[in-house]
């Protein structure tokens, strides 16, 4: 490798990685926009006491329907609230003294989310995880090695002319 083609050479090893790091960074975003809205009706749930939390089975909620008892009377939304991102459902109002569904008691939840572990999703994050170690350390490792045989290169020609 000559001195004039070291320009070309880093040149193709800056694009190499750019296109590497935007094609993980492209595969990343798309994993993340890839899911299928779903439905859970009538969860079971077991009212907590007081203002406890209660863990729904799903996350990445989209909207919350209904909360029911076992008699099928619907809590108003002014007795509890429920945060969509984490799927927690907090009680807010005395749900124990209106008798629609006391602590302790089974009541039902129903609601949209979004399914982030399809198919497409599982397959999108694996390549992205296939992918990442080429550009973290064999890219490294190869322009180590092209630097190092460049410089052997330089050495060994500089040697050569002086034995002429």
């Amino acid at each position: 490798m000559e001195l004039n083609n070291l320009y070309g050479f880093v040149l193709m090893l800056v694009l190499v990685a750019m296109i590497l790091g935007v094609g993980i960074l492209v595969i990343d975003k798309m994993s993340a926009a890839v899911y299928i809205d779903k439905s859970e009706i009538n969860e079971s749930i077991t009212m907590p006491a007081g203002n406890a939390s209660v863990q729904l089975i799903r996350v990445n909620l989209t909207k919350f329907i209904s909360l029911k008892n076992t008699t099928g009377t619907t809590f108003a939304s002014a007795n509890y609230t429920v945060h969509l991102g984490n799927g927690t459902l907090t009680i807010t109002g005395n749900s124990s003294k209106e008798g629609i569904c006391p602590e302790g008691s089974t009541c039902y939840a129903t609601y949209n989310w979004r399914d982030y572990g399809s198919a497409a999703t599982v397959a999108l994050n694996a390549s992205r995880s296939a992918i990442t170690p080429i550009a973290s350390t064999w890219l490294t490792l190869i322009v180590t090695i092209v630097v190092l045989a460049i410089i052997l290169t330089i050495v060994v020609r500089s040697f050569a002319q002086k034995g002429r």
